[in-house]
């Protein structure tokens, strides 16, 4: 994980494909909201927010690897505190949680 201030990323060129309600901290309730963007090259961009508070962006290309993880190629960012402010950069294959301002 890498600690910074990251924007999120531009939906031009992107379309909503799908959205869902889904459990993220797994305690039996969807508590959180993903919209699903994709491009005509087949990247995506997922957008979760949970009671209103947008918390992680979620970028992946059509080309990534999950065998060769590639952070240029796929990433996520997450508002660690609710304020507003993306302060936390995974990779794809990094686990993170709900943040606590959320539970």
């Amino acid at each position: 994980m890498e600690k910074g201030v990251f924007p999120p990323p531009s939906l031009e060129g992107y379309t909503k494909s799908n959205e869902w309600d889904h459990d993220v901290d797994k305690d039996g309730i969807k508590e959180s909201h993903i919209i699903k963007y994709t491009n005509s090259a087949g990247d995506t961009i997922l957008k979760t927010s949970t009671r209103g508070t947008d918390w992680l962006w979620l970028k992946k290309t059509q080309d990534y690897n999950s065998n060769q993880p590639d952070i240029t190629k796929g990433y996520v960012i997450r508002d660690s505190n609710c304020d507003g402010k993306f302060d936390e950069k995974y990779s794809l294959s990094e686990s993170f949680d709900l943040p606590a301002c959320l539970k």
